[in-house]
């Protein structure tokens, strides 16, 4: 992404007004360094608070940490970039439609689980512009809203049974209790638990196409109604129906950007 000259300028001139002093932008990012790193502050180079400004701006070319930047910036100064007009123009393209959740919303009041897991996979799939497949590196593409929009919706009607928050709830507290295991260990165990890994069997669920919605299995592993079940991760490969567990971590990613809880 690139700035305008224009839009650097307003950039500028607003996190000068949000943080007047050198030391109050020092403080955002060490108090934030689990987001933005570590030595994040020390590489914003400059002898002065200005060149220090002028320098960050730059920094702000990539989108994502841009969006970073203003949420955590907008906590304690909550008119931080209120020029709806420009601000739209660097976060909100055009180009990008907003995708409809009605038949989403339908399929889950009518707990259509696994029609309504197809039209999830095939929402993210199209937010994306991908149709058949989807790459860890790409899994940052999905918009924050819609990742919550449809985590709502499986919320409210799986009683917080389903959804990418419950499933983000799962994985925290593997890692917490799991920190020893490595990350392929942990990716197993997720998947033990929300069942779309059978340890005995040694065999990875197979996730349904739209002409597939009768597979004995996994219907079965949804009347079981195992927390975080549903929905399933996105196929890597068209060709390939089984679900894609080393996406996990890039999705977990993800959601921890979006600030979910």
């Amino acid at each position: 992404m690139e700035l305008t000259d224009n839009e650097k300028q307003y950039f500028y001139e607003e996190i000068q007004r949000a943080c007047p002093a050198e030391e109050d932008l020092r403080i955002i990012f060490i108090d934030n360094e689990g987001k933005f790193g570590k030595n994040f502050y020390n590489q914003i180079h400059g002898n002065t608070y200005r060149n220090k400004l002028t320098f960050l701006t730059q920094r702000l070319q990539e989108k994502k940490l841009l969006d970073l930047f203003i949420k955590v910036v907008q906590k304690q100064c909550s008119d931080f970039v209120q020029d709806i007009v420009k601000y739209k123009k660097v976060t909100e393209p055009a180009s990008q439609p907003k995708i409809d959740l009605d038949h989403l919303k339908n399929l889950l009041e009518q707990k259509k689980w696994i029609e309504a897991d197809i039209e999830t996979t095939n929402l993210l799939l199209k937010s994306i512009g991908h149709q058949n497949s989807v790459k860890k590196k790409t899994l940052k593409e999905i918009k924050c809203d819609l990742l919550r929009g449809i985590d709502k919706l499986w919320r409210e009607e799986s009683d917080g049974k389903f959804g990418f928050s419950a499933q983000k709830e799962i994985w925290k507290d593997i890692k917490k209790d799991f920190s020893y295991l490595k990350k392929e260990q942990l990716i197993e165990l997720f998947c033990i638990i929300v069942r779309w890994y059978n340890y005995e069997e040694k065999e990875w669920l197979n996730k349904p196409k739209i002409n597939q919605t009768s597979d004995v299995i996994f219907q079965k592993e949804v009347n079981n109604n195992t927390k975080g079940f549903l929905p399933t991760i996105l196929p890597s490969n068209s060709w390939r129906k089984k679900i894609e567990a080393n996406l996990i971590p890039g999705l977990m990613k993800q959601l921890k950007y979006c600030e979910f809880p």
